[in-house]
């Protein structure tokens, strides 16, 4: 077959600490659907959560949705200190590896977001480190006939996004109305997450039914038109990217292709190769 999706996997929030609530992708259910994703979290934060802490070997993509209370401060070892608003995203392209930390500008005052994993080929993994801030207005927005589509990543129609990794990747955020259609290039991996209503994904008569919070995989091995069919209005995201096929080590906050790839990584963290940040008072 040109295509197989995977089953349809619940998006469900738990509580995971006093500030944060999330509803994470289940690897095992989706694992042959998601590499070059890596991970997604689907989350409320509302104070400091996560100390500083290292990245090395993917990308970090964190996305504030519209309707977020707050914005996010974000600090890196590489000398950012930003605040990303509701609409915004922050790309860390770890790579070589770096240190960051991000945290609600108010404490009390709800982020609403995804932060997502997105591994690198080995090539690309000792790349310098280096973030992208893509603001909120930068971003293209398509309307068809009711439709709202902002595209924070990659291309879509005759639409490019400013922001631009080392690697191709295809990220939206669409309010659905009526039919659409979505063309993805061969040999990718793309995952459906709606967040609200009620969506079919219909490929060539293949189709997955997405009720509710929700997210499910896609494997296309030819150029494929995808069609998007809400059954109410609904609100989708679109995560996708090509298939990754090269070994995957990964331990803790850092993805390479092998164990000495990881035990490098930790030797650099350790002698301090990707610099530090302090902790945060208050």
């Amino acid at each position: 077959m040109k295509i197989s999706f995977s089953n349809v996997t619940p998006m469900e929030m738990q509580m995971l600490s006093s500030h944060f609530s999330a509803a994470r992708i289940d690897i095992e259910q989706l694992d042959k659907f998601m590499n070059p994703v890596m991970g997604l979290d689907h989350f409320l934060m509302s104070g400091p959560t996560f100390a500083p802490h290292p990245h090395a070997g993917f990308s970090a993509i964190s996305y504030l949705f519209e309707d977020s209370k707050g914005g996010m401060l974000n600090r890196d070892s590489m000398g950012h200190s930003f605040i990303a608003q509701p609409g915004d995203v922050i790309w860390t392209q770890a790579a070589h590896g770096l240190v960051h930390d991000e945290v609600p500008v108010q404490t009390g005052q709800k982020v609403h977001g995804i932060q997502l994993f997105v591994n690198l080929r080995g090539t690309n993994k000792n790349l310098p480190p280096e973030v992208f801030h893509l603001n909120a207005s930068d971003a293209p927005q398509i309307g068809n006939n009711g439709n709202r589509v902002r595209l924070l990543v990659g291309c879509y129609q005759t639409y490019v996004s400013p922001l631009k990794p080392a690697e191709p990747f295809l990220m939206t955020d669409g309010y659905y109305k009526v039919e659409d259609e979505l063309v993805l290039p061969p040999d990718w991996r793309t995952l459906f997450f709606q967040l609200k209503g009620d969506m079919t994904i219909n490929v060539d008569g293949h189709q997955r039914r997405l009720q509710g919070p929700g997210i499910v995989g896609l494997h296309n091995r030819q150029i494929t038109q995808v069609k998007l069919i809400p059954n109410t209005d609904s609100h989708l995201m679109v995560l996708a990217g090509p298939v990754n096929n090269e070994p995957v080590a990964s331990y803790g906050p850092f993805i390479m292709n092998n164990k000495q790839e990881i035990e490098a990584a930790i030797t650099r963290y350790r002698n301090g190769d990707m610099g530090s940040l302090s902790p945060r008072h208050g």
